[in-house]
């Protein structure tokens, strides 16, 4: 009878490390199952992947814009180099 007393006791307190109320996930609860640990783990672990990702996007589009900025400048400034060649005296002799 002793040996059936002591697994009962033992299956009693499995039972409420793994399935008692301290394994409810409540931000205000510190005891987690493992699997609970986990997951909160990995969400955060896609939450910061997603971060870095945006924020590469993010300085990717702002080094395009850039790029396109300074084309746009090189261009403005080589029409207006353009014209004023174009426009000098020495052309319109030619």
């Amino acid at each position: 009878m002793a040996p059936k007393k002591t697994e009962t006791r033992q299956t009693s307190e499995m039972e409420s490390t793994e399935m008692g109320p301290g394994t409810i996930t409540d931000p205000n609860n510190a005891r987690l199952t493992m699997m609970e640990q986990i997951m909160i783990s990995l969400q955060q672990q896609m939450q910061q992947q997603i971060q870095l990702q945006s924020n590469q996007q993010n300085t990717l589009d702002s080094l395009e814009q850039k790029l396109s900025e300074e084309d746009d400048r090189k261009k403005r400034t080589l029409e207006i180099g353009k014209s004023k060649v174009m426009g000098g005296k020495g052309v319109t002799h030619l």
